[in-house]
């Protein structure tokens, strides 16, 4: 498929999948008249490298994630730790995160309180 299937598939602008080609990050077939020719594997790999960078891999990280991919099986071992790594780190912004709300949460319901305490009738009742 030329790059505005693979553009319209993947979301990605031309200028986006160019980039990543420039960093080694997608490798497209070229036909004869110059065009490039990507594959389902492409389409596969671009929506991979999005979510990856969505959960806050660097492009390094991902490059050498694909270099191991290229190596086929023999780097099962070393792709599951970077994914491990990656996991790890969102799981340590989740915690965070759910601390940020219960914070804001009980601070929210001591305002209410002050609220009812205030005036009983304005129940649930914020300005």
């Amino acid at each position: 498929m030329q790059s505005s299937e693979i553009s319209k598939q993947t979301g990605l602008s031309v200028s986006s999948l160019r980039y990543y080609e420039s960093l080694g990050l997608l490798e497209p077939q070229y036909l004869e008249n110059g065009y490039r020719d990507y594959s389902q594997t492409d389409v596969r790999w671009v929506a991979f490298l999005l979510k990856a960078k969505e959960a806050g891999m660097t492009l390094s990280e991902i490059k050498t994630y694909r270099a191991l991919q290229k190596q086929g099986d023999v780097t099962l071992k070393k792709r599951i730790k970077l994914l491990d790594a990656q996991m790890n780190r969102l799981l340590a912004a989740s915690r965070k995160i759910d601390a940020q709300r219960a914070f804001f949460s009980h601070k929210k319901a001591d305002y209410e309180k002050l609220l009812k305490e205030r005036d009983p009738k304005n129940d649930k009742k914020t300005q």
